[in-house]
Protein backbone atom coordinates (compact mmCIF):
# COMPACT_ATOMS: atom_id res chain seq x y z
CA UNK A 1 0.00 0.00 0.00
CA UNK A 2 0.82 3.19 -1.33
CA UNK A 3 1.05 4.60 2.97
CA UNK A 4 3.49 2.10 3.71
CA UNK A 5 6.14 3.32 1.33
CA UNK A 6 9.52 4.64 3.79
CA UNK A 7 7.96 2.79 7.03
CA UNK A 8 11.01 1.91 8.75
CA UNK A 9 12.74 5.87 7.98
CA UNK A 10 9.14 7.29 9.68
CA UNK A 11 9.82 5.01 12.24
CA UNK A 12 13.23 5.83 12.59
CA UNK A 13 12.99 9.37 12.32
CA UNK A 14 9.62 9.35 15.06
CA UNK A 15 11.65 7.53 17.76
CA UNK A 16 14.32 10.19 17.30
CA UNK A 17 11.86 12.98 17.53
CA UNK A 18 10.11 11.38 20.33
CA UNK A 19 13.72 10.86 22.09
CA UNK A 20 14.00 14.40 21.99
CA UNK A 21 10.81 15.21 23.80
CA UNK A 22 11.08 15.25 27.03
CA UNK A 23 8.63 12.80 29.43
CA UNK A 24 8.00 10.37 26.50
CA UNK A 25 10.21 7.66 27.38
CA UNK A 26 10.84 5.44 23.57
CA UNK A 27 14.05 2.83 23.06
CA UNK A 28 17.06 5.06 21.62
CA UNK A 29 17.64 4.39 18.04
CA UNK A 30 21.44 2.27 18.31
CA UNK A 31 22.11 2.40 14.31
CA UNK A 32 20.01 3.13 11.13
CA UNK A 33 21.39 2.13 7.55
CA UNK A 34 19.68 2.52 4.67
CA UNK A 35 22.40 2.53 1.85
CA UNK A 36 22.20 -0.82 1.04
CA UNK A 37 26.39 -1.37 2.03
CA UNK A 38 26.15 -3.50 5.51
CA UNK A 39 23.04 -5.60 4.46
CA UNK A 40 20.94 -5.84 1.26
CA UNK A 41 17.90 -4.39 3.20
CA UNK A 42 17.20 -1.10 5.58
CA UNK A 43 17.40 -1.77 8.83
CA UNK A 44 17.59 -0.27 12.42
CA UNK A 45 18.63 -1.10 16.03
CA UNK A 46 16.83 -0.21 18.50
CA UNK A 47 17.29 -0.59 22.34
CA UNK A 48 15.87 -3.05 24.14
CA UNK A 49 13.68 -2.04 27.38
CA UNK A 50 12.87 -4.82 29.69
CA UNK A 51 9.55 -5.82 30.71
CA UNK A 52 5.98 -6.60 29.90
CA UNK A 53 4.09 -4.53 27.51
CA UNK A 54 0.97 -3.04 29.04
CA UNK A 55 -1.16 -4.25 27.00
CA UNK A 56 -0.71 -7.92 28.52
CA UNK A 57 -1.51 -7.15 31.97
CA UNK A 58 -4.10 -4.42 31.89
CA UNK A 59 -6.56 -7.57 32.04
CA UNK A 60 -4.82 -8.74 34.87
CA UNK A 61 -4.66 -5.75 36.89
CA UNK A 62 -7.59 -3.92 39.32
CA UNK A 63 -8.99 -0.35 38.34
CA UNK A 64 -7.50 0.70 41.18
CA UNK A 65 -4.21 -0.96 40.07
CA UNK A 66 -4.53 0.15 36.43
CA UNK A 67 -5.30 3.92 37.44
CA UNK A 68 -1.20 5.10 38.39
CA UNK A 69 -0.63 3.45 34.58
CA UNK A 70 -3.41 5.09 32.78
CA UNK A 71 -2.52 8.76 34.15
CA UNK A 72 0.63 8.14 33.19
CA UNK A 73 -0.02 7.36 29.88
CA UNK A 74 -2.21 10.11 29.80
CA UNK A 75 0.68 12.52 30.25
CA UNK A 76 3.00 11.09 27.75
CA UNK A 77 -0.01 11.28 25.61
CA UNK A 78 -0.20 14.90 26.40
CA UNK A 79 3.15 15.52 25.13
CA UNK A 80 3.67 13.48 22.08
CA UNK A 81 0.33 15.50 21.11
CA UNK A 82 2.16 18.58 22.24
CA UNK A 83 4.40 18.25 18.77
CA UNK A 84 3.23 20.34 16.31
CA UNK A 85 4.16 21.10 12.53
CA UNK A 86 3.73 23.07 10.09
CA UNK A 87 2.37 20.68 7.41
CA UNK A 88 -0.04 17.95 7.65
CA UNK A 89 0.19 14.30 6.27
CA UNK A 90 2.43 11.50 6.56
CA UNK A 91 5.40 11.95 8.38
CA UNK A 92 8.41 11.90 6.13
CA UNK A 93 7.48 14.48 2.98
CA UNK A 94 5.89 12.85 0.35
CA UNK A 95 2.85 13.85 -2.60
CA UNK A 96 0.81 13.61 0.26
CA UNK A 97 2.29 16.11 2.61
CA UNK A 98 1.52 19.76 2.46
CA UNK A 99 0.73 22.77 4.81
CA UNK A 100 -3.17 22.78 3.43
CA UNK A 101 -5.46 19.80 4.38
CA UNK A 102 -7.72 20.08 2.03
CA UNK A 103 -5.14 19.57 0.24
CA UNK A 104 -3.50 16.56 1.76
CA UNK A 105 -6.80 14.68 2.69
CA UNK A 106 -7.90 14.26 -0.88
CA UNK A 107 -4.48 13.20 -1.93
CA UNK A 108 -4.56 10.48 1.10
CA UNK A 109 -7.58 8.86 0.14
CA UNK A 110 -6.80 8.77 -3.53
CA UNK A 111 -3.67 6.74 -2.84
CA UNK A 112 -6.22 4.58 -0.92
CA UNK A 113 -8.62 4.68 -3.96
CA UNK A 114 -5.44 3.85 -6.21
CA UNK A 115 -4.24 1.05 -3.88
CA UNK A 116 -7.69 -0.36 -3.67
CA UNK A 117 -8.18 -0.56 -7.42
CA UNK A 118 -4.42 -1.98 -7.58
CA UNK A 119 -5.73 -4.75 -5.45
CA UNK A 120 -9.15 -5.41 -7.14
CA UNK A 121 -10.80 -4.64 -3.71
CA UNK A 122 -14.66 -3.88 -4.53
CA UNK A 123 -15.34 -0.87 -2.54
CA UNK A 124 -19.00 -0.27 -0.97
CA UNK A 125 -19.06 2.70 -2.91
CA UNK A 126 -18.14 3.81 -6.40
CA UNK A 127 -14.53 5.63 -5.95
CA UNK A 128 -16.12 8.47 -8.19
CA UNK A 129 -18.55 9.09 -5.29
CA UNK A 130 -15.62 9.09 -2.69
CA UNK A 131 -13.29 11.88 -4.93
CA UNK A 132 -16.53 13.45 -5.21
CA UNK A 133 -17.30 13.86 -1.05
CA UNK A 134 -13.55 15.12 -1.41
CA UNK A 135 -13.90 17.79 -3.71
CA UNK A 136 -17.39 18.77 -2.15
CA UNK A 137 -15.57 19.50 1.63
CA UNK A 138 -13.13 21.37 0.37
CA UNK A 139 -14.57 23.89 2.63
CA UNK A 140 -15.02 22.17 5.75
CA UNK A 141 -11.39 20.33 5.18
CA UNK A 142 -10.02 23.75 4.63
CA UNK A 143 -11.38 24.66 8.69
Amino acid sequence: MRYERNLLESEVAVLRLLGETDGVPVPNVLAYDDSGTLHPHHFFLMEHIPGTPYNKLHESLSAEEREPYDFQFGQICSRIHAITSDRFGRFLDDHCTSTSWQVTFPRMVEDLLLDAEDTNVTLPVPPEAIRAACRSAVRALAE
